[in-house]
Order: structure tokens, then C-alpha cells, then sequence
């Protein structure tokens, strides 16, 4: 029995033209691979997530068909899904590093004092199991949400859970993550699948300091390798 792959794009914020080319590229490669596309409107992202959840839950039929879940302020190598479902896991996830200081890999391990620690980049490479890994580039089974609800963490299940005290607070994909943990589901990242974040910049005096100097303040577009 063949898997059934379903593949969305999240648009919870503005896309651009770079992201744009990305995403078409994706699609036209999906499309030769008749994989199912989902339409997301413009929503929180937990919204989003959930629903594209509740749209896959229709349509799978087998434990390993796969929801691949894309956000659309990053650069996608055409095959993204293609090479997120052959790995034939629970949940993974591509490389993808935070937008903001210290950029640091959207992944994240137990450490011995039991705190979560960013995953480090250097010597890192193929498939590697973490306890939780950022949502920018998912690939999830259906039985995934089958463990989760029988341990006892059902829809939706991704959750904004507000904690007082703390300034900064775990989004949807921390919540997902650490449910997925509860539940003994691991988490995985594809260290050879490279999807470039996006942002946006300002060019000013201190940026042509910075490049007359000898610096670099970043890779124009068109230099970034995906692979």
C-alpha cells in the first residue's frame, strides 16, 4: 500500500520574492511526485499547525502516511520533502537555524541537569536523534498523534503555553516537541538538508564599514547553496 504524502505551507507571515522561487520550485517538484498539496489560510501558526493536522487525520489511512509542514521565510531545496519522508521517521526535521542572535540550530537535547541545550552545528552530519527539533521544515507520521493521544496529549497539538515570570515563552513547536517527548516519540534532524532562513536587512554606513573592512554582514541571495 503506497504512503500518503501531504504537504502545506504555512503563511503566517508576509512572503517574499526569494521565498516565493523557493516555494514554486517545491511545488513543481511535488507535483511530479503526486504528492497532495494542502491550502492554509492566513493564520496564527498554532492555528495553522492544527489545522493542517485535522486535514492530514482526514486523509491518512496508514501509520506511515507523512504531513510535511514548510513555513514560507525560508529557501527550500526543490526535493525538501522528497528527502524529509525517506528517512521514514516518527518526526523530522531539516537544518534550519534561528533568525535571530545567536542563530544558534533550531534543535534541541536533554541535557544531564535536565534542561534543554541547542543542538551544536560543528560535527554534525546526516540524521540525528534530539529531543525536540523546531517545526520550519517537519515531516510527521500519523502514528505520532496516535502515541500522543494515547499517553494522554491530544488536539491540538500545538499549543502557545503562556508561563508566568518568564519573559521569554516556548511557542507551538516547544510545546509540540516536549509532548512528543512525554509520549517517547523521538525527534530527528536531517544535518544534510539545509534551509536557509530568511530576514530582512538594512544597508547603512556601518554595513559598508563593516564590508570596506573587510567584514562580511551576509551572502546575497543568490550565493546561498542549498543542499
Amino acid at each position: 500500500m503506497s504512503k500518503n504524502i501531504l504537504w502545506c505551507v504555512l503563511l503566517e507571515r508576509s512572503v517574499g520574492y526569494h521565498a516565493m522561487q523557493s516555494l514554486l520550485n517545491v511545488a513543481g517538484h511535488n507535483a511530479r511526485k503526486g504528492y497532495a498539496r494542502l491550502g492554509m489560510p492566513y493564520t496564527r501558526t498554532d492555528d495553522a499547525r492544527n489545522s493542517a493536522v485535522m486535514a492530514f487525520a482526514r486523509m491518512a489511512q496508514n501509520d506511515d502516511d507523512t504531513l510535511v509542514m514548510l513555513d514560507c521565510d525560508q529557501l527550500y531545496p526543490p526535493d525538501v520533502v522528497e528527502r524529509l519522508v525517506s528517512h521514514n521517521v516518527g518526526v523530522v526535521g531539516a537544518l534550519v537555524f534561528r533568525r535571530g542572535v545567536p542563530y544558534d540550530v533550531c534543535a534541541f537535547r536533554r541535557a544531564d541537569d535536565g534542561n534543554l541545550a541547542n543542538v551544536p552545528y560543528e560535527g554534525q552530519a546526516g540524521l540525528q536523534e534530539v529531543t525536540i527539533v523546531g517545526t520550519g521544515a517537519i515531516a510527521i507520521q500519523r502514528w505520532v498523534f496516535s502515541a500522543m493521544d494515547e499517553a494522554g496529549y491530544t488536539w491540538p497539538y500545538f499549543r502557545l503555553a503562556y508561563t508566568g515570570g518568564q519573559a521569554l515563552q516556548p511557542g507551538e513547536d516547544i510545546y509540540f516537541g516536549a509532548a512528543c517527548e512525554l509520549a517517547d516519540v523521538p525527534h530527528y534532524v536531517d544535518f544534510d538538508l539545509n534551509c536557509p532562513h530568511l530576514i530582512t536587512q538594512t544597508v547603512d554606513i556601518e554595513t559598508a564599514k563593516l564590508y570596506q573592512g573587510g567584514g562580511q554582514p551576509g551572502k546575497a541571495l543568490r550565493e546561498v547553496e542549498l543542499c
